[in-house]
């Protein structure tokens, strides 16, 4: 009840402003988001989905949210967060990179 209230009140509020640091490959490890408060702390984890509005074809659209990758805060910096990326690193810095619309909600 409180993950999905907390979820709810920040998600569209939480965003992701670039990538901290990259491994050898140039893949994302550690990434810098906006948004996250004094209610969280390090530790905190986080999804991050791709939004795709599809089309009904009757004049009306759906919204799907496609769960691309986890990130966890790893210090908090002022209005600035830094995140590790624990899960979908390179499938999240494709969609960075293409600029797609990424949602991040509370796991």
């Amino acid at each position: 009840m409180i993950a999905e209230w907390i979820s709810e009140s920040y998600s569209n509020e939480i965003r992701i402003l670039k990538v901290e640091d990259t491994d050898k490959k140039g893949v994302a490890e550690t990434v810098l988001v906006s948004g996250v408060d004094e209610s969280f702390s390090k530790g905190a984890d986080f999804i991050v989905s791709e939004v795709e509005v599809l089309d009904l074809g009757n004049g009306k659209s759906v919204k799907r949210n496609k769960k691309i990758a986890e990130i966890k805060i790893k210090e908090i910096q002022g209005e600035v967060s830094v995140c590790k990326i624990t899960e979908g690193a390179r499938v999240l810095q494709e969609k960075l990179n293409a600029k797609a619309t990424l949602e991040i909600t509370v796991k």
